[in-house]
């Protein structure tokens, strides 16, 4: 499953008609700039410090399953993203994101001892970070239908209003 993370954070290849919470595209944004994991209480207070404790481990729950659907959708079964014992951990093993190839790649070529292997690795990550970005398809969020019905009623400050 590929993800997006330099540039505007996307998850990639994202079926039509399928809904991806922004809130999940962050959760997963924190945890992959956090190198894949975090506790519950870290991604509540630094995402979520405004509502009370209950109703941001509701709504992290909520973010959770989405961006677990959403993985199941795209890249079939597998375990994208565990919780245990109040700690989420991605499966570093099932994501491909740009960031991680280009951090591995990095750290390669500080290791490397040869100067040929530091260059390809140094190539590697600047070939990453300048690929071209795929652009997600950015649908609108259904409006709500409050919004529809007022839209749709007259507009008492026009000009008709006005002539009487």
């Amino acid at each position: 499953m590929q993800v997006r993370v330099l540039g505007s954070p996307a998850i990639l290849d994202v079926p039509d008609g399928q809904h991806v919470r922004p809130q999940a595209v962050e959760f997963l944004v924190y945890l992959i700039v956090r190198g894949g994991s975090a506790y519950q209480y870290e991604v509540i207070d630094d995402l979520m410090p405004e509502p009370p404790r209950r109703l941001a481990a509701q709504r992290l729950h909520t973010y959770t399953y989405n961006l677990r659907r959403i993985c199941t959708l795209i890249g079939g079964e597998n375990t994208y993203l565990q919780l245990k014992r109040h700690r989420y951990t991605l499966n570093r093993d099932a994501f491909d994101i740009d960031l991680w190839t280009v951090r591995d790649a990095i750290t390669a070529a500080q290791r490397a001892t040869e100067p040929a292997v530091r260059v390809a690795a140094l190539r590697r990550a600047v070939d990453v970070y300048r690929r071209p970005r795929r652009v997600p398809v950015v649908r609108a969020a259904p409006r709500h239908r409050d919004a529809r019905v007022r839209d749709r009623s007259p507009d008492t400050r026009g000009p008709a209003c006005r002539s009487q």
